[in-house]
């Protein structure tokens, strides 16, 4: 058995020896806990339960050697004894623990407590009282430990020095700014907007805490040469209602923010906000009016124009504007940045009644959304401008530039006085008004064409017209009504008058007409030309001559009328009224409105294949004039120019109604007989009469709106390679009046 073998009392004295034996040292005799651990052995010793008396005094016999000891009070293990103190040890030792002073007298006893490491020759001691769950710090370079006041551990959460209820200077300014000292600071009553609070000097790795539950917005100003966010410390930076903000230091004089610009009202977030601000009047960017907010109202704009700045560009910025004055303003960027990549010094104008976002996703660049529009109540408007004037004396160059989505003219002074049509881009729409005294040219800007037309022409908009101009591809604008005005309740179309038609004809110089109705007031000779537009299906274009000649009108390109050739045209006649129709692209067909029993002329250019073939395909000379007319034929000649090869074959000439073949039409002339033809063999006119007054008969059916074409009987025409030109000269009758 190891540990204690035997165990006695001496009785019959004041003080109760108890003699005690074991295998231990004293060191571990004298140890924490040891009698309880040795409770069996010493009923086992005793032959029964052992009773410790508060007055037993233990004599050990050890392992080692001998020594007194004396009980602790609850009986669980002995102290070494020692009479004199002095810095005698009470109890057993280990090597490296701690000695504590037992009592006053001097006592040493070892209460297990040892270093965490050895080789380390300094004792950390405090300096003071310290707090419970506090943490410690160091009060200097030798150690000593400190509390760490307001830092603290509650069931595990780290607590920081705070301070509730602050309110910031009145007035705002650093100077007397309220100063912050804490970890975390709420400031609960700021008076106005402005007010201010002051952080401590920036040292690396600082951080704090600021929250504003007053009713205003607050300045927050860094100490002396420290900056915020990169903005001067006398500056300072607007900190929202109910914004809580961390402002932490990485570099000595630097404070940086995390949530500076995102507020809090209930449980909605709010951003910084600047209300109530006035535009600069008289425009410019040198000094409009700087935004300093993510949200900016701006509510009074005395004069178009007057303007405000945009802060400097940085990626990932965002600025909202709402102009709430009574006119348009000029937004600018700050520096060189532009807005919709529009040049700096320009700038954007921003309707009024009209919230716009401006976003930079590259340093140096806002761009915007929905710039162009407003609202009205809870209608949405567009971007407009009244009273423009056109530019006098037109051309593309100096043009008016139209800076609105719906843009009024009202002053027109002269005919073809210009506009110009801001830069095209898909899906933008433009609307140009014309409440001028005069039709204006618009032009595309650059190198923009508007429905196909090149840039240097341009169009010509009506008097009292609306036009809009669409662009669904870069560089093409398309429009539509641009050649419908408007007159009180009645609808108007373009006008050109006064014309010349071209002096000499043809076709590659004709006068070019422009307009849905042309009138042509000189004709100086006969066949002097004009020019329809190119075909589109569904045109139609009214050309009255009053002129003193028929003249030659020619389509362009290779355009035909009536199926007539290009280089052939078709003659009006003057006094004539003529629309012009397009239902297939590339042929126009021609309608007559003339005075009744006008004398009127067609002239038609007819190829030696047209005539060797005209007994199964008639050659068209006048088109059909409606409903309920008769073309009348006075006097037809066809004049033969004689090539080379003389006519063979073929039969009876006349003109006749409608397109029936081999002649069998009802005859609109007298007829020539096939051997006058075939015996040609030099240029030669032929003369035809009309059958008017001759006794001939013609059945409504066949000869009302019925055009009149030359014809054969019998079989074609052979061989013969001379051209013709038929001269008709006709009257349209109505049947019913």
């Amino acid at each position: 058995m190891t540990g204690v073998t035997f165990i006695s009392r001496d009785y019959g004295v004041n003080v109760s020896i108890v003699r005690l034996t074991t295998t231990d040292n004293l060191a571990t005799a004298g140890g924490v806990g040891y009698l309880t651990a040795q409770a069996a052995n010493i009923t086992a010793a005793n032959n029964g339960t052992w009773t410790w008396l508060a007055n037993d005094m233990v004599l050990v016999s050890a392992s080692d050697g001998d020594g007194f000891f004396t009980l602790s009070a609850d009986f669980t293990r002995m102290n070494l004894y020692n009479t004199g103190g002095g810095g005698t040890v009470s109890g057993g030792t280990v090597a490296g623990d701690f000695a504590m002073f037992l009592n006053s007298v001097g006592v040493l006893v070892d209460q297990g407590m040892s270093p965490s490491d050895a080789t380390k020759t300094k004792v950390v001691m405090a300096n003071g009282a310290t707090v419970t769950n506090e943490l410690a710090l160091f009060a200097d370079a030798n150690g000593t430990v400190k509390s760490a006041t307001g830092f603290n551990i509650v069931s595990g959460f780290l607590h920081e020095p705070a301070i509730n209820s602050l309110t910031a200077h009145a007035g705002g300014g650093r100077t007397s700014a309220l100063a912050l000292t804490n970890e975390i600071n709420r400031v609960t009553t700021v008076a106005t907007t402005g007010d201010s609070v002051v952080l401590p000097a920036a040292t690396q790795g600082a951080s704090i805490v600021v929250i504003n539950e007053g009713a205003n917005p607050m300045q927050v100003f860094a100490n002396g040469s420290d900056t915020i966010n990169g903005i001067a410390g006398s500056t300072g930076i607007s900190q929202l209602v109910g914004d809580n903000v961390l402002y932490y230091s990485a570099a000595a004089g630097v404070w940086d923010t995390i949530g500076l610009s995102s507020g809090s009202s209930g449980g909605l977030p709010t951003l910084p906000f600047t209300d109530a601000i006035t535009a600069h009047a008289g425009g410019g960017q040198g000094s409009a009016t700087a935004l300093t907010s993510i949200l900016n109202r701006v509510t009074t704009v005395t004069t178009a124009g007057d303007s405000i700045k945009l802060p400097a560009s940085v990626a990932g910025l965002q600025v909202t504007v709402i102009n709430s004055g009574a006119n348009s303003m000029q937004v600018f960027g700050a520096g060189t940045d532009t807005i919709n990549d529009v040049a700096t010094a320009t700038g954007v104008a921003q309707m009024a009644n009209s919230t716009v976002v401006y976003t930079s996703t590259v340093a140096g660049k806002w761009y915007s959304v929905s710039l162009a529009t407003g609202y009205s109540a809870s209608l949405p408007t567009l971007s407009y401008s009244n009273g423009l004037t056109a530019h006098a004396g037109g051309t593309q160059a100096a043009g008016l530039l139209l800076p609105s989505i719906v843009n009024r003219v009202t002053t027109v002074a002269t005919a073809a006085d210009s506009v110009l049509l801001p830069v095209s881009a898909p899906g933008m729409v433009i609307t140009v008004i014309n409440n001028g005294a005069n039709a204006m040219q618009v032009f595309g800007s650059g190198t923009d064409t508007i429905n196909g037309v090149l840039t240097a022409t341009g169009v010509s908009q009506l008097p009292n017209s609306v036009v809009t101009y669409t662009s669904a591809v870069a560089g093409l604008w398309q429009s539509s009504n641009l050649n419908f005005g408007y007159n009180a309740n009645f609808q108007t179309l373009s006008v050109s008058t006064g014309l010349t038609a071209h002096s000499g004809g043809t076709q590659a110089a004709a006068l070019a007409l422009t307009s849905a109705i042309n009138n042509i007031t000189t004709v100086a000779a006969a066949a002097d030309s004009v020019r329809l537009p190119v075909s589109a299906v569904g045109m139609e274009v009214v050309v009255i001559n009053n002129g003193a000649n028929p003249m030659q009108v020619f389509g362009a390109g290779t355009d035909t009328i009536n199926g007539i050739a290009t280089a052939t045209g078709v003659s009006q006649l003057p006094g004539s009224s003529v629309t012009y129709r397009v239902a297939v692209v590339g042929n126009w067909i021609a309608t007559l409105v003339a005075p009744a029993n006008t004398l009127q002329f067609a002239q038609v250019a007819i190829t030696a294949a047209q005539f060797n073939g005209m007994a199964a395909a008639p050659v068209q000379l006048v088109a059909a004039q409606g409903a309920n007319t008769l073309i009348v034929i006075e006097q037809m000649q066809l004049v033969m120019t004689f090539v080379s090869a003389q006519y063979a074959s073929g039969g009876i000439v006349a003109a006749q109604y409608d397109s029936t073949a081999t002649g069998l039409g009802v005859k609109a002339t007298n007829t020539e007989q096939a051997a006058d033809f075939t015996g040609a063999a030099a240029s030669t006119t032929f003369l035809f009469n009309g059958t008017s007054g001759n006794g001939s008969q013609a059945a409504f059916t066949t000869s009302v709106n019925k055009g009149v074409f030359l014809s054969n009987q019998t079989g074609a025409f052979t061989t013969g390679d001379s051209t013709f030109i038929a001269k008709v000269y006709y009257r349209v009758i109505s049947t019913n009046s």
